[in-house]
């Protein structure tokens, strides 16, 4: 456990140029840029909502490995995806209304809400950091 807790604090501090101030205060390694745009919507025979995509660094010009997406209901559900090598997710959930969260090391949080809707198949692209 304090193998991991220490790996945590080293990750955190190597994005600094200072390596002697906290996370908090190094500016440069949070940015607050992460955007989702819609791409497609879909009809489909499925009972379920499917939510499908893309996640891109912007920064590097290259797919954003390992971006969480976390879905929120109001009664206590809770579910996520994280997306591959490739920077892709898939997630099927049930018809409802749920908070979404998005994060990505280095960045703020995105959070949104998402209505899900039985039938309905949505590609959107994740793009973070600055144009």
């Amino acid at each position: 456990m304090r193998l991991l807790l220490l790996s945590i604090i080293l990750l955190l501090y190597s994005g600094c140029s200072h390596l002697h101030e906290p996370i908090l205060i190094c500016e440069e390694l949070i940015v607050s840029s992460i955007e989702l745009k819609m791409v497609e919507t879909v009809e489909t025979d499925s009972p379920n909502y499917i939510l499908y995509g893309t996640a891109w660094d912007r920064s590097v010009a290259e797919p954003a490995f390992a971006v969480r997406i976390k879905f929120l209901r109001k009664d206590g559900f809770v579910t996520g995806v994280i997306t591959d090598l490739d920077g892709n997710f898939k997630i099927e959930l049930s018809p409802g209304v749920y908070g979404m969260e998005v994060s990505y090391p280095g960045y703020n949080q995105y959070t949104s809400e998402l209505t899900a809707l039985d039938g309905m198949k949505e590609k959107i692209q994740i793009l973070i950091g600055e144009d």
